[in-house]
């Protein structure tokens, strides 16, 4: 069960090349109000989560933390932004 109000946790990780299918990571916006990504990645890249237009670095061997609040509904890409592959899928529904 979700705290609202507390970011709910998941990990996610960058591959290498363009991955055989795309994680999705789903959140309700109504039962949390932040989202917290775990970024695990083998190489130094920047990631973007399309729709809130963050852009955060990643590094290897490194703890990869985005939070950011959850203000908008819909299905957002996130992809490496260095070469424009997506790799995962964040649904906010409402």
């Amino acid at each position: 069960m979700k705290t609202r109000g507390l970011p709910s946790s998941v990990e996610v990780v960058v591959p290498d090349s363009t991955p055989e299918k795309l994680q999705v990571i789903t959140y309700e916006l109504h039962e949390s109000e932040q989202a917290e990504l775990h970024f695990v990645s083998n190489v130094e890249t920047e990631v973007h989560v399309h729709g809130y237009d963050i852009h955060f670095m990643v590094y290897p061997d490194q703890e990869n933390i985005l939070t950011f609040d959850l203000t908008i509904t819909g299905e957002f890409e996130i992809e490496d932004h260095d070469s424009g592959v997506e790799f995962a899928r964040l649904i906010v529904k409402p």
